[in-house]
């Protein structure tokens, strides 16, 4: 890792050496693209436009930015641990095994680098705080949203203004059982739909099911008050597309628009915004 610039004071720049690698990284630019499969029918490149890196952050209210970090990449976790609060520090004390502890930390550093490009804002200066129903905001004034996701080696966010947002990401795994889970938790429009699955299809289709649900929910921002089976992410005609649709009798119905990601061999996920006709970019965290 390139060490930081220091200003007058003596202290990191920090914000000013992020939006830099942002701005002039572009070989770090992640190839991703959206689900191919019964789920989501043609392949389309999730990142539309200007690759994401050469934005220098710059947010437009009809953006979406999904950051993509490769936690086995980041510098150690024993760097970065200076970038988090207070709070955060009591968090990490609570991981008695060093791998999860490290990449807690590494996630929420991850997560304040990010914001403070947004904010242009030194990273440990970003000041969080949660809702009542137990999802992070940003405190003070700011329209910027967001949402972060993390699984085995592996952290996505999501960026917005003004609309609200949720992110999930899941390494793919073979050894789960998904019929008996989607009959249990989903609604009966996806469990029926899983169970028509053929068989090689069944795992992907799962996986994309269940990390648009849980993008869903978090983007919602009602945890356990919004049970899963009382809406639907599965693919509807004649598009073949993930759509949201309210099952049951859900208190202030939303309308929330759903895209699919593939942010590596191993590595699906989901983005859930708010209102339609939004345009999403991902890319790659430069780490170095």
């Amino acid at each position: 890792m390139t060490p930081l610039p220091l200003r007058g004071g003596g202290e990191p720049n920090q914000s000013a050496f992020w939006r830099g690698r942002i701005k002039v990284t572009k070989t770090a630019t992640l190839n991703c693209e959206s689900r191919q499969s019964a789920i989501t029918g043609n392949p389309k490149n999730a990142s539309e436009g200007s690759p994401l890196l050469e934005l220098g952050c710059v947010l437009q209210n009809s953006d979406i930015h999904v950051w993509y970090a490769d936690l086995a990449a980041a510098p150690a976790a024993k760097s970065l641990y200076c970038l988090l609060d207070e709070k955060e520090h009591q968090r990490a004390s609570l991981f008695k095994v060093r791998a999860a502890h490290d990449e807690f930390v590494t996630s929420r550093a991850f997560l304040r680098l990010a914001i403070g490009c947004y904010l242009e804002m030194d990273p440990p200066d970003v000041r969080f705080r949660v809702t009542e129903q137990g999802k992070p905001e940003l405190a003070g004034p700011s329209n910027i949203r967001f949402n972060l996701t993390h699984t085995e080696g592996a952290a996505a966010l999501a960026i917005t203004r003004v609309h609200a947002v949720g992110i999930d990401i899941e390494r793919i795994r073979q050894d789960i059982a998904a019929l008996e889970i989607a009959d249990s938790f989903f609604s009966r429009i996806e469990s029926e739909w899983l169970h028509s699955q053929p068989r090689s299809q069944l795992i992907p289709a799962f996986f994309a099911c269940w990390t648009a649900k849980e993008a869903c929910v978090k983007a919602c921002g009602r945890g356990f008050s919004m049970p899963l089976h009382t809406f639907s992410v599965a693919p509807r005609a004649p598009h073949n597309k993930l759509e949201f649709q309210i099952c049951g009798d859900l208190r202030d119905p939303v309308s929330l628009t759903i895209r699919s990601l593939k942010l590596g061999p191993e590595i699906v996920g989901a983005v859930a915004v708010e209102g339609n006709g939004l345009r999403l970019r991902v890319g790659k965290w430069p780490w170095a």
